[in-house]
């Protein structure tokens, strides 16, 4: 019988930063005959979920993750980073508020943020090391993240 230790962490819903209202709560577990650690990590802010965050490791090394983001209370999509590091992107179709994900120029994603459905940025979730985090600065909207209308899917004037 394979041997499995748990080891469970709790950070009771203590703040990320100090005068932040993100919480974080973290369990891990080991398994000892593989040397997997799975991490789960649960991000709340307003005593609602953001963000569960759930990473695999080996010998401290990143070996796969699943991003799970939220808002109001609602789905809103799925980020996966698979072992051979290929991403799957899953949104949910029903959901109401859009997660947006943000991308530099050589295709290396940067951070993601929540838009309501009054093109409001309430949410940004900084991207470091395969992993999201959220600011600790709610209701964002900063002029450089306001969606620009795309101007090559409109009608073009015709001439009289």
């Amino acid at each position: 019988m394979k041997s499995l230790i748990v080891l469970i962490a709790f950070c009771a819903f203590a703040p990320l930063v100090e005068g932040s209202d993100v919480r974080l709560v973290t369990t891990a577990t080991t398994n000892a005959v593989s040397g997997y650690v799975t991490t789960v990590d649960v991000f709340t802010r307003y005593g609602q979920t953001n963000l569960v965050r759930r990473t695999v490791t080996k010998d401290g090394v990143f070996m796969a993750g699943e991003d799970v983001f939220y808002y109001a209370g609602s789905l809103l999509a799925e980020y996966v980073d698979h072992f051979d590091h290929s991403v799957d992107i899953t949104p949910n179709v029903r959901a109401t508020d859009a997660l947006i994900f943000h991308f530099d120029p050589s295709q290396q994603i940067k951070f993601a943020t929540v838009m309501t459905t009054n093109a409001v940025f309430v949410e940004v979730f900084v991207y470091t090391n395969h992993m999201f985090y959220p600011t600790d600065v709610p209701k964002v909207s900063p002029p450089r993240l306001i969606p620009r209308r795309n101007t090559a899917l409109e009608p073009r004037p015709t001439a009289p």
